[in-house]
């Protein structure tokens, strides 16, 4: 049996780590190799921050928000892609830009109003 499992190509790697896929027209097989994906960080207050500089700052790159914030720029990575960050994000923006417009039109309308 030690002979059987030597000869098998995943014999060293665990199942789920590989993947064995049979070419097209040969009888060779290939090993890939799959690494398993770490989940992304739920939210966390901490994130408020990262938040608030890309709102106030949008062109900052991620290492001038790693840091200002303390993270480093794998971490800030990992969180501003997470799809709770997501979530946020497109909310603060619409917000943002409904206030935005709000304002415009009530300085307009004030404009129009007195002259």
């Amino acid at each position: 049996m030690s002979e059987e499992r030597q000869d098998r190509p995943d014999a060293c790697l665990g199942p789920e780590h590989t993947a064995i896929q049979k070419r097209p027209y040969t009888d060779t097989m290939s090993i890939t190799s799959i690494k398993p994906r770490r989940p992304y960080p739920r939210w966390q207050r901490r994130h408020e921050a990262i938040l608030r500089l890309i709102l106030e700052y949008p062109l900052l790159s991620r290492t001038e928000i790693a840091a200002a914030t303390g993270y480093s720029p794998w971490q800030v990575s990992r969180i501003v892609n997470s799809p709770d960050f997501r979530e946020r994000y497109e909310r603060a923006a619409e917000y943002k830009h409904q206030e935005i417009s709000r304002r415009a039109i009530e300085r307009t309308s004030r404009a129009l109003t007195r002259g």
